[in-house]
């Protein structure tokens, strides 16, 4: 189960446990019932899609330079 850090290391959360608990709260679970259902290759699935979403924004900004280069 994930776990703040502890106070002397700031009480903050990883990157990994950040997204872990944004998943969680999209699909409205706890991250306890999260990592109970889901399998570790689908976490991981949904923790790469904010670099393809990412991905894919750059993508289609691309796109439009290019289409404005036309013009």
């Amino acid at each position: 189960m994930l776990a703040a850090d502890p106070p002397e290391r700031g009480g903050g959360l990883t990157p990994a446990e950040r997204l872990t608990f944004s998943i969680a709260e999209r699909l409205g679970m706890t991250v306890g019932e999260l990592l109970e259902r889901m399998s570790a290759a689908e976490l991981m699935t949904w923790m790469s899609l904010p670099r393809i979403d990412s991905e894919l924004e750059r993508a289609k900004n691309l796109n439009r330079m290019r289409e404005l280069w036309r013009t």
